[in-house]
């Protein structure tokens, strides 16, 4: 026993130093007695460096698995070390539970996305998804989620639809599939709504302004009712705007509710008396109708009791006559429709005490109408004097047998006198009107009588009272009552004129004989004038009648010479007259004969303006080619009509196409008073003004109808287009308005920013607000450059925060890679590893997981030659060749230089070490 004291194993000493050196040179990991002791060392040692080179020297996964889970932090660490540096490919079997608590053990983001990747167990995975739930994950585990439900659980917070477009493509579950397309679906209706709904919220506000332009406030009211439940429907959706759009716009449309209630109070008001008016009209109406619908039925009660001997209950009819009155009396009709009613309810009650008489004047009507009808109607003059007084008469008794009726005869009978009148008033009416013309013709010569007497043509007043006589011997007794007067009167003077005629007629033909001896001797100079006055001397000589008989031959033969020897000097004047006459017939046979060539050159390639000038000028020439005989300008007249003809029908056929044509733009233009969009209708009418032009003359009859309603159109769509500008200005200076506000507040909102994303979506927001400007606004132009500053600035910033981004980025990157290349810790435990961008995370893994061993001076060259940095004195013929190279491969593919590729390509060349720090260094400072 003491023995055995002095010959214990290394391995069992009390020093922890000889049982490490025991362990590290004695032990034999092949040797099973061996391998025995070291797993007992491993586990029961009491020192944690022993334990850990017994570890080490075994390097057992088994046993690394069993003591993970120890007590002894060392041990542990080493254990979770080795378990993580080779888990992914020498992964025992292991349970879920197992699985879940050695997650919960390691820290190594880059293992748990790898085993991520490779799990098959659902819970595992699921578990493995929360601790990497981050962004640049989701789309990763998505398309390596083993199940539907783990899918749904990636995709539930994503936003981004460009993330979900690409999970779509990659699910092969179609509840993930449905799931995914509405949460597209909701994520771009969100995303646009805002803008709907502000656009929405911005028309109904303008349509409703513009009703203070509405003159017809029943269309407002009907109108403004749309309107308001269109805004209940807007606000609704208000909850997608920010609290300022909403008390924007609600202001806005509490301010146009004001303006519009103020602008229609008036309106209001009248339209609010004008339905009491009119239902007080429609009571008016009903009452009317009630009062009309008793007077019936008295009346017909009444007809039958006459008509078919029925016995009238008197008291009844009373009663209901009473109760008529007190209804017409209680009406809301005025005064005089009232007495109206009042006086047939009083015809009414008359006709009920007079019941009898008008029985007989049934009977008595009935006679009447069998006493004409046995009597012909007039047929000649002499049958129409004798029968047409009996009709009066008959007439006169109708008139007072009706009036004695009280209006209620059967309806046979009103409709036999009815057929009687028009029958005798159709047979009647040519013999009236013939006699009615004797009558005038009458009156007129017994008028023409008293004149002639009054001027002293005496001779003429006999022939004119012959003429009269014989027409009033025709007249009826009746019509020579009415001319009986003036007749009587005119016969007394004609008869005192026949006593005096010889008296009178002697001295005044003497004297007119020696008026025309005066102008005999001395002729006028105007040759024209003196022989009018022969004529008109030889005419009041035959007025004058008869002279004393013993005087009349002489003095007849007298003034006849005299009237020769007066009219003497006309006679060679007018033969010169005549030869012009001639010479003026010539020039129009002229006329006529160019009408008639004209007339032939006429076809449907001619010039009709040049027709219509030639033919202007013809007819210029006929106009002024001087007075011709008459009996053959007569003949030249139609035969210059004749001509005319053709000339004029083509000329008619012209204007008549050019008036058609006209026509066709006045329906254009009323066509396009129909289209909504004023301002292209105003266009289109200009353009239509110009082809009026260019047709050309329609006619005179028609040119100036054609114009002015053709102008009248063009008036009324540039008054739409004025009113839609007046409208469009007032929008367009409330959304200038607005645009200026948005524009304020997101300057102010970029100034304040430091977020490059956040620059870039107010850049974006200011371009919309810049597409959004109206076009025709003379304020656009401005406001556009101003948001093209303010873009450009934003641009500017967004730029310089990227840039200030990537160089912070390189310089974490940098300090990455030495921090890992002095210490040796993994590259995704070191602080600042998440936050790099994914693809130089991958690069940077890429290297330190590399096994192999690479020179990176050549590289280093490489990027202090690409960016124009110089190397140290050491290298430079070394830079010399390096650059010769580079020169050679850019003249051979002519690619871009691109310093952050050149930079992963050097980090990735191999496995990184302590070596590569001075060119580490050298690169820092061209990339930092």
């Amino acid at each position: 026993m003491i023995f055995s004291k002095f010959f214990k194993a290394k391995w069992q000493s009390k020093d922890e130093a000889t049982r490490l050196s025991a362990v590290k040179q004695e032990l034999d990991q092949t040797n099973s007695d061996d391998i025995k002791i070291l797993k007992d060392i491993a586990f029961n040692d009491s020192s944690d460096a022993v334990r850990i080179t017994a570890l080490k020297k075994l390097n057992s996964a088994t046993l690394y698995w069993q003591l993970v889970y120890s007590d002894r932090d060392a041990i542990k660490q080493l254990a979770l070390q080795n378990i993580e540096k080779n888990f992914l490919t020498q992964q025992p079997e292991l349970s879920s539970q197992q699985k879940l608590a050695f997650l919960g053990l390691t820290k190594k983001t880059s293992l748990v996305e790898s085993w991520y990747q490779l799990e098959q167990d659902s819970a595992v995975q699921t578990a493995l998804f929360d601790r990497l739930n981050k962004p640049s994950f989701l789309y990763t585990a998505f398309i390596n989620a083993n199940s539907a439900e783990l899918q749904l659980q990636i995709i539930e917070p994503v936003a981004d639809v460009s993330l979900l477009e690409k999970c779509a493509k990659k699910s092969t579950y179609d509840n993930v599939l449905s799931v995914i397309n509405d949460k597209i679906s909701a994520i771009k209706l969100a995303k646009e709504k805002p803008e709907q709904v502000k656009k929405d919220a911005q028309l109904t506000l303008s349509m409703l302004l513009a009703l203070k332009e509405q003159a017809d406030y029943a269309k407002v009211l009907s109108k403004r009712e749309q309107l308001d439940s269109q805004w209940q429907r807007i606000v609704s959706d208000f909850s997608c705007l920010s609290e300022n759009d909403q008390q924007t716009f609600s202001d806005k449309h509490q301010v146009i509710v004001e303006q519009l209630d103020k602008a229609f109070a008036v309106k209001a008001e009248a339209h609010q008396q004008a339905l009491i008016a009119k239902q007080l009209e429609e009571q008016k109406l009903e009452q009317q109708g009630a009062i009309e619908g008793h007077i019936k039925i008295i009346d017909q009660s009444i007809a039958n009791a006459i008509f078919e001997s029925n016995v009238l209950d008197e008291e009844a009819i009373n009663k209901q006559c009473n109760e008529l009155q007190k209804l017409i009396d209680d009406a809301i009709l005025d005064e005089k429709l009232k007495q109206t009613y009042a006086r047939q309810l009083s015809a009414e009650r008359k006709k009920l005490d007079q019941i009898p008489v008008i029985a007989q004047s049934v009977s008595d009507a009935t006679h009447l109408v069998a006493r004409i009808a046995q009597l012909a109607v007039p047929t000649s003059m002499n049958e129409f004097n004798d029968r047409a007084e009996i009709y009066r008469q008959w007439s006169a008794d109708w008139r007072a047998m009706e009036k004695r009726s009280a209006g209620v005869l059967p309806e046979s009978l009103k409709q036999a006198h009815q057929e009687i009148k028009e029958q005798w008033r159709s047979a009647l009416a040519p013999f009236e009107k013939e006699q009615t013309q004797l009558l005038n013709q009458v009156f007129k010569k017994l008028s023409d009588v008293k004149r002639l007497i009054r001027i002293g043509k005496y001779n003429a007043s006999f022939g004119v009272y012959k003429h009269a006589k014989g027409l009033y011997e025709q007249l009826t007794e009746q019509q020579k009552a009415k001319v009986s007067r003036d007749y009587e009167q005119v016969s007394e003077k004609i008869a005192d004129l026949s006593d005096w005629e010889h008296y009178v007629a002697t001295p005044r033909k003497q004297e007119l004989l020696e008026e025309v001896k005066a102008i005999a001797r001395n002729p006028h100079n105007d040759l024209s004038h003196q022989a009018n006055l022969v004529k008109s001397y030889r005419k009041t000589w035959n007025s004058l009648g008869h002279a004393e008989e013993t005087q009349e031959q002489a003095l007849n033969d007298a003034f006849n010479e005299a009237c020769e020897q007066a009219f003497a000097p006309c006679r060679t004047f007018f033969e010169e007259q005549e030869k012009q006459r001639d010479n003026h017939y010539a020039q129009r046979v002229e006329v006529i004969n160019q009408l008639k060539e004209l007339s032939a050159s006429i076809n449907d390639e001619m010039d009709m303006a040049a027709l219509d000038k030639q033919y202007a000028q013809l007819k210029k020439r006929w106009q002024t080619a001087g007075d011709v005989d008459r009996k053959r300008y007569q003949v030249l007249l139609d035969d210059y009509r004749g001509a005319c003809k053709p000339i004029n029908d083509a000329i008619n056929h012209f204007q008549h196409k050019q008036a058609s044509a006209k026509n066709e733009l006045i329906n254009h233009a009323k066509e396009l008073l129909a289209l909504e969009d004023a301002f292209a209708a105003a266009n289109q009418v200009k353009t239509l003004q110009k082809s009026w032009k260019d047709i050309g003359f329609a006619g005179k009859n028609q040119e100036n109808k054609l114009w002015q309603a053709f102008r009248k159109v063009n008036d009324e769509i540039f008054a739409k287009r004025d009113a839609v500008k007046q409208t469009q200005q007032d929008q367009n200076k409330q959304l200038m308005g607005d645009a200026q506000q948005r524009i304020e507040a997101l300057v102010e909102q970029a100034n304040a920013s430091e977020q490059e994303s956040e620059l870039k979506t107010i850049a974006l927001q200011l371009t919309e607000v810049k597409q959004s400007l109206p076009a025709r606004s003379p304020q656009t132009k401005t406001l556009s450059k101003s948001i093209a500053d303010h873009v450009k600035k934003i641009n500017d910033k967004a730029a310089n925060l990227r840039k200030g981004k990537q160089q912070r980025q390189w310089t974490s990157l940098f300090a990455i890679i030495a921090q890992y290349i002095e210490q040796g810790i993994e590259v995704t435990d070191i602080e600042g590893f998440d936050s790099l961008p994914g693809k130089w995370q991958r690069k940077l893994q890429e290297s330190t997981h590399s096994q192999t061993i690479a020179d990176r001076n050549e590289a280093t060259l490489t990027i202090e030659i690409l960016a124009g940095v110089e190397s140290p004195s050491e290298f430079q013929a070394r830079r010399l060749e390096v650059q010769v190279s580079l020169m050679q491969s850019q003249m051979t593919s002519g690619g871009q230089v691109n310093l952050t590729a050149q930079f992963f390509d050097w980090l990735t060349l191999g496995q990184l070490g302590k070596g590569d720090l001075p060119y580490l260094n050298r690169l820092q400072a061209i990339y930092c």
